[in-house]
């Protein structure tokens, strides 16, 4: 959805998706000597206008409006908007992370604490097929 006016940026017809937004640049690619001066101060998410941080997608009205005339307060919110859509992407992709993490904490653990150990059994590092492989980690219980 458009983060201004939360129309559709995306539809689908069939099975296919399609994009009705457009990639708006947050600083200006080409400003211009009054947007220079108007902006002179603001924080930026790039020093690189071509950087991704440097984007959003707006629909294709709102975008017109963002950008015709460009005002400092309207800058300001859309820098706003895309900083925080960053710190959450962020935020997910280390949460997927820390879940593998407690994922493999528990392998471990159950490995540690296997009760089924038998003094003469002796570990090797015999190459098993993934069907062998398999039959060993359903015996382990997460």
């Amino acid at each position: 959805m458009c983060p201004l006016c939360t129309t559709e940026l995306v539809y689908k017809k069939g099975v296919k998706y399609y994009q009705k937004f457009e990639a708006a640049h947050i600083y200006p690619l080409n400003p211009s000597q009054a947007e220079i001066e108007i902006l002179k101060d603001v924080p930026r998410l790039s020093e690189d206008v071509n950087n991704l941080d440097n984007f959003i997608a707006l629909c294709e009205s709102c975008h017109h409006k963002f950008d015709n005339p460009r005002t400092r307060e309207e800058y300001i919110y859309i820098n706003k908007i895309k900083k925080s859509l960053l710190e959450r992407s962020k935020l997910r992709s280390n949460y997927h992370y820390f879940q593998l993490e407690d994922e493999l904490m528990k392998i471990i653990r159950n490995l540690i604490n296997e009760t089924n150990y038998d003094e003469d059994s002796k570990l090797d590092n015999k190459a098993l097929k993934i069907d062998g492989k398999i039959s060993v980690f359903s015996l382990i219980s997460f």
